[in-house]
């Protein structure tokens, strides 16, 4: 596992308190919500080739967190769309044509 920094920030006591009360009532926390945000802000601006770098030193952190999520990256969202849709075009070319109204 590598090594993890603290981020610590202030916000508004009566805000944290609700926002903690509705988002129990959902099953969640504050802390994974923001967990979550950053993880989705570094996918968003961290270009794909620094992020490979940043995989590259720290291999079992991202099999770690795909397993914790559960849910695809959005590289193997893309995979699995251009595997779909291969398999998809060969299927078709071995059935024929399709013709559809």
């Amino acid at each position: 596992m590598s090594k993890q920094t603290q981020i610590a920030l202030k916000y508004s006591d009566p805000k944290a308190k609700a926002l903690g009360y509705y988002l129990e009532k959902q099953g969640k926390s504050i802390e994974k919500e923001l967990q979550d945000y950053l993880e989705q802000m570094y996918k968003e601006q961290v270009p794909d080739s620094v992020r490979e770098y940043v995989q590259a030193q720290n291999p079992d952190e991202e099999a770690k967190e795909e397993k914790q999520d559960g849910k695809q990256t959005k590289r193997q969202s893309q995979r699995h769309k251009s595997e779909q849709i291969s398999s998809d075009a060969s299927e078709s070319s071995q059935s024929g044509p399709t013709l559809s109204m």
